[in-house]
């Protein structure tokens, strides 16, 4: 049994079965949209994921002792060795463990326990009619800034956060399943190699917020990064203060007007930075497979490194004033 098969054949069952299907609902922002694609398609689909690896648990275990059956009797030929029986069972107890140790097992289900690929709690802010008033201009791009990042930034960014997930979860699921599967000729050492780095992006494509944190420790940003690995300083109602500008009386009076705007723009800039990270994610997937080399390796670590400036623009903005100008200008405060 191929394991597309198998995840086909579930999540076919998982959109027929009205106890794990879910309507789109209807909306009327950006936000309302995102959030209800987080709720009714991401949900659904980790749960297909999960039903498909304990299936595969159950099955690839059966598959192992058979395989050692048959290799320790006399009545049946060498084909079979007991070391493949091995394998699938250690691939079987991989699979049944698989989702607990992501935490998106039974007990997520069962309501335990809350999954972070979900959206289930996170309602996009309120938005603002910025055509109402007869304010200036300014006020107006102010306005549709702040509509932005109150509604599309916070469900966006969690949006791609559990798409990450996902996609991290089947990635992991494959390769286990290639690994206890699929004999490796003569070239086992890069196989296997290639095997680990699958193993290995898929597990940062899961915990994509603790790569973000770890990348803007790395870069300086210490405990003040706007990411961390239990959660995000963005909201649905104000800007974050690690985000916040106001000027200094440095900068004149048309920068210091535009401080409101100029702090919803770097929250905006959040959501880039993280799109930005896993198109480096994507990058490097490729050069893993073979298909970006060495210019794919630098692109995606490039696309990740200014991802991660891009989700902290306040305080890579304070960094390269202080260095190129020797003024923080008030983004340093």
């Amino acid at each position: 049994m191929k394991f597309r098969d198998l995840s086909l054949a579930v999540a076919a069952l998982a959109i027929l079965s009205p106890g794990m299907s879910y309507a789109a609902s209807s909306s009327s922002t950006l936000g309302d949209l995102v959030q209800g694609a987080g709720v009714d398609l991401i949900k659904p689909l980790t749960i297909c994921i999960v039903t498909t690896c304990y299936l595969l648990a159950f099955y690839l275990v059966g598959v192992g002792l058979i395989r050692i059956r048959d290799a320790t009797s006399p009545h049946h030929g060498h084909d079979k060795t007991v070391m493949s029986g091995i394998y699938r069972l250690i691939a079987g107890g991989a699979f049944a463990a698989l989702p607990d140790i992501l935490g998106s097992g039974m007990m997520t289900f069962f309501g335990a326990v809350t999954g972070e690929q979900t959206l289930d709690g996170t309602a996009p802010g309120a938005v603002s009619d910025c055509l109402a008033s007869t304010s200036s201009t300014d006020n107006t791009l102010t306005c549709v800034a702040q509509n932005i990042g109150i509604n599309l930034v916070p469900v966006g960014i969690k949006f791609m956060f559990a798409g990450a997930y996902i996609v991290g979860l089947c990635m992991i699921a494959n390769t286990i399943h290639k690994m206890a599967t699929h004999p490796q000729g003569g070239h086992h050492g890069s196989h296997q190699g290639k095997n680990f780095a699958k193993l290995m992006m898929g597990t940062v494509c899961c915990a994509l917020p603790s790569l973000i944190s770890a990348v803007a420790v790395t870069l300086g940003y210490g405990s003040s990064s706007v990411i961390s690995p239990t959660g995000i300083a963005v909201n649905t109602s104000s800007v974050p203060s690690v985000l916040s500008y106001t000027g200094d009386g440095t900068t004149g009076s048309t920068l210091t007007s535009l401080d409101e705007l100029i702090s919803w723009l770097f929250v905006i800039l959040v959501m880039f930075g993280v799109a930005s990270i896993i198109r480096g994610l994507m990058h490097l997937n490729a050069s893993i497979d073979g298909g970006g080399g060495k210019g794919g390796m630098a692109s995606g670590m490039t696309h990740i490194v200014g991802g991660v400036l891009l989700t902290n623009g306040k305080l890579a903005t304070c960094k390269i004033l202080m260095t190129f100008v020797g003024s923080g200008m008030g983004f340093c405060s």
